[in-house]
């Protein structure tokens, strides 16, 4: 382990190169000499963990080359003894099941009875070997479950039938009392329908009188109101077109500063030497756009 986290330079003198470097600022950005010292420990230190970078790069082959040789090795190893494993696995499977199904063979008549007492459906016996006692228990819940419902469903039709012949019994009294009430509700019927027609004569004849009076006032109002009409709808044509055109111009100004925006942004990506293959994009809620850059590709 020592030997592959093994760098050149150490800890320690990366540490005191940086404790150096710490010191060195740009108080004045026009003093040229302090830049040009600036530049330099910055190079120095780019040179620094490029060589860093590249010895662990190195070492990080060195133990992918390893990796797959163990492996590959582990692989052989497992294909000699995995398949004299799996044969004693299904050796074992076959005895177990072996020593299920005999107890399920002699567990066979009592289940038999135990079904007889819920239903007299037939249930095959292999379909009974094939359970366990979980399932049989589950089995037979679902039966008792069904011949309940059964019951209940039974009772609840004998429920109904009684309780539709008393309302059929009901029925027929409610039907002789609506024939005497429906008797009585005619002959009181034809008496108000004599006494409403004569009110309704009287009513239509005033009622003619005054829709003729209303007529003739309605269709003065109607010609006021077209008038009225016709000079809103000239004000309100006028203050549509004008709105529409101040909208056209809004839209026109804005399409227009889009495109510049849109301009703008591709010379940006320009600028930088914009490439989707090795480059993306990435947008925050308020516009503002980031340029990252591919450093390389990982694989194990």
């Amino acid at each position: 382990m020592d030997e592959i986290i093994k760098f050149d330079p150490t800890t320690e003198e990366l540490q005191a190169i940086v404790a150096e470097v710490r010191s060195v600022g740009l108080p004045d950005l026009d003093d040229k000499a302090q830049y040009a010292l600036v530049k330099e420990k910055q190079v120095e230190l780019k040179k620094l963990r490029v060589r860093i970078e590249k010895a662990g790069k190195a070492k990080r082959e060195e133990a992918n080359a390893f990796n797959k040789k163990v492996l590959a090795l582990e692989h052989e190893y497992i294909g000699i003894i995995e398949p004299e494993e799996r044969r004693l696995e299904a050796l074992r499977q076959q005895a177990d099941d072996h020593a299920v199904m005999k107890v399920r063979i002699a567990q066979l008549t009592e289940r038999r009875a135990k079904i007889a007492e819920v239903t007299t459906e037939v249930v095959p016996d292999c379909e009974i070997l094939e359970m366990d006692d979980i399932s049989f228990i589950g089995f037979m819940q679902e039966f008792k479950e069904k011949k309940l419902a059964d019951d209940q469903a039974k009772l609840e039709a004998d429920r109904k039938e009684l309780a539709d012949k008393e309302a059929k019994i009901q029925a027929e009294k409610d039907h002789a009392d609506a024939v005497e009430r429906a008797r009585e509700e005619e002959r009181r019927l034809a008496q108000e329908k004599e006494q409403r027609l004569a009110r309704e004569a009287l009513i239509a004849k005033e009622r003619a009188e005054t829709e003729k009076k209303e007529a003739e006032e309605r269709h003065a109002r109607e010609l006021v109101e077209a008038a009225e009409k016709a000079k809103q709808f000239a004000i309100d044509e006028d203050k549509r077109k004008k709105a529409q055109e101040e909208y056209d111009k809004q839209a026109e100004e804005a399409k227009r500063k889009q495109a510049e925006s849109e301009e703008k942004f591709q010379a940006w990506l320009a600028s930088h030497n914009y490439n989707e293959g090795t480059m993306m994009i990435s947008y925050t809620t308020a516009g503002k756009a980031t340029l990252w850059v591919k450093i390389g590709e990982y694989e194990s």
